[in-house]
């Protein structure tokens, strides 16, 4: 998914505030009302803490708590990084956003949310997302994507071939469908040449795992820049582990997008000059996702979260669990 440059993506809904903010794991699942075009979607979130050891971090990740859930002014895609959000900048900062957080504020409805205690007594947390008139939502995220687009053409990454580059240009100019609704299923169909698909399938491959192993076979050869060392700083220090160690961390890794790619209905089609990612079979089922995201400090400063979270006005629901709290949502919301 990096490879085919979706970082554009996460520059349309950034949220400055939610880079301290850490879970274990998310949890979404969406029902579809197409006759009153609307999408009803559930997140739950577990194990809820803190990125990061310093104090500065935990203030951070207080202030994200606030937005996120205190204030109800967004929500997180998968990702500790890709937050969507329509809270407006910090005092002082510059407002670039205006349009695209009314737009999201439009359309994007947060109308329930609710702490709770899990697992290892972590915090967690559930919100209820609505949006509203889904199909013009869809048509103007399409819109911006185009845009962010062209601005990202005028100086081109340099995995972009010129067929890609032609491609893309004639989807910007021909208002492409970059994202696709349709009741129980998301698609998103991006153009490139079969060259700039073969080697962005490749690359997805090893940013999976691949490449960690095979550098645990072959360790390359450090990278050295005006004659210093650099060495590989990993937030995890994975690297300062025993081999074995370092293996079965890889394999955790594994795991989790084992789960993600055995649980969840994906399916690629790819065309000579697209690759179309769907997810969801359609026929207006509920669609239920766990992000593959795997946090590699879990529990860090979670009771002072938890203390923080004590204090803003939403309520902790008493003896909820992740698999509970859907169950709820899919018998009020989902497919009568």
């Amino acid at each position: 998914m990096h490879r085919l440059r979706l970082p554009f993506l996460a520059g349309l809904f950034a949220l400055a505030c939610t880079g301290c903010l850490d879970f274990d794991k998310e949890s979404a699942v969406a029902v579809f009302r197409p006759e009153k075009d609307e999408v009803r979607v559930l997140f739950v979130y577990e194990g809820l803490h803190v990125a990061g050891k310093g104090e500065s971090d935990l203030d951070t990740a207080r202030k994200a708590l606030t937005a996120i859930f205190g204030e109800a002014k967004g929500f997180y895609f998968g990702h500790p990084l890709f937050a969507v959000g329509w809270a407006p900048p910090e005092e002082g900062k510059n407002d670039s956003g205006q349009n695209r957080r009314e737009f999201l504020k439009k359309h994007l409805d947060i109308q329930k949310t609710i702490f709770f205690v899990g697992k290892d007594n972590y915090l967690g947390a559930a919100q209820t997302l609505v949006v509203h008139n889904a199909t013009k939502f869809v048509d103007g995220v399409n819109a911006m994507v185009s845009d962010s687009v062209s601005e990202q053409l005028k100086k081109p990454p340099k995995e972009y071939d010129e067929a890609t580059i032609a491609l893309l240009k004639k989807a910007v100019a021909e208002k492409h469908a970059w994202f696709q609704l349709e009741p129980g299923r998301v698609r998103f169909t991006f153009p490139g040449s079969p060259q700039y698909l073969a080697m962005t399938k490749r690359k997805f491959l090893e940013d999976l795992g691949v490449k960690n192993l095979r550098d645990l076979v072959n360790p390359p050869t450090p990278e050295k820049a005006n004659g210093t060392t650099i060495v590989n700083n990993r937030k995890d220090n994975r690297d300062k582990l025993p081999l074995k160690g370092q293996i079965e961390a890889t394999l955790k890794d594994f795991d989790t997008l084992e789960t993600f790619f055995t649980e969840t209905p994906l399916s690629v089609d790819q065309r000579r000059d697209r690759i179309t990612l769907a997810i969801g079979v359609g026929v207006g089922e509920p669609l239920r996702v766990t992000s593959p995201y795997r946090s590699n400090e879990p529990g860090n400063k979670s009771a002072a979260l938890q203390a923080h979270a004590r204090t803003l006005s939403v309520p902790f629901q008493e003896g909820a669990t992740p698999d509970g709290l859907i169950a709820a949502f899919l018998k009020q919301h989902g497919t009568k």
